[in-house]
């Protein structure tokens, strides 16, 4: 397999925060990702042949990915010392042409003035870069859900 890859991610973001005085954070932004994937050369007319003088097609593709993705979270204190934070994010990708929307929450505990226990859980759409979409290189049915959560310690 003789192949050239040009991947080039082109992004941008807009976040606006609100902080009352009654410590209630309110945040909101955009995102929005550009992928571009040039992928050409020769790949083995049997994918099994490892002989270099094997028989080869040519292969040229070219893809381009977007998404645009919104969320927006509220932090605020909860009386037993806690800072909860709810939010929700929507993201919609060209190539599957679907709009998730994906719920998180995320508990802070202050234990000193310098570290926290932080623990989070959210629902988590990562979509495959373009060239995975390619049925000479990649697996156009890919799945896209994961689910991840965590406990972590750390200083400020």
């Amino acid at each position: 397999m003789d192949l050239y890859v040009e991947d080039r991610l082109y992004q941008g973001r807009l976040t606006v925060e609100f902080d009352s005085k009654k410590n209630f954070v309110l945040r909101a932004g955009n995102e929005f990702f550009r992928n571009h994937t040039l992928i050409s050369g020769q790949v083995p007319q049997d994918e099994l042949d490892l002989n270099p003088n094997a028989p080869t097609d040519p292969v040229t593709t070219n893809y381009m990915s977007n998404r645009a993705a919104q969320f927006i979270e509220l932090q605020f204190p909860t009386p037993l010392g806690f800072h909860l934070t709810p939010g929700v994010r929507g993201e919609y990708e060209s190539i599957s042409k679907e709009y998730i929307v994906d719920p998180r929450i995320s508990l802070i505990y202050p234990l000193t003035t310098s570290a926290n226990l932080t623990a989070a859980w959210g629902i988590y759409h990562q979509y495959p870069e373009p060239r995975y979409y390619d049925p000479y290189i990649g697996n156009p049915q890919l799945s896209i859900m994961i689910l991840i959560s965590g406990i972590r310690s750390c200083r400020p």
